[in-house]
């Protein structure tokens, strides 16, 4: 199923397809979902984020913290 994952957004490649995120385990790459990438526009490398991953380990939704 989907899992939640919180961190810092380490890296997120211009066109919207991979992104990095620095979580307490550590480093993570995940490619993203065409429908999730355009969230990607907002946000900036060093966001708090919550992202949601698919079972193929893809990103399918990202957010913001507060």
């Amino acid at each position: 199923g989907h899992r939640w994952m919180k961190g810092t957004l380490d890296y997120a490649d211009a066109f919207w397809q991979e992104v990095r995120l620095a979580a307490p385990d550590g480093h993570e790459r995940f490619d993203v979902d065409a429908l999730a990438g355009s969230k990607l526009s907002v946000l900036h490398e060093g966001a708090s984020v919550v992202i949601e991953i698919d079972e193929d380990n893809r990103l399918i939704d990202i957010h913001r913290l507060r």
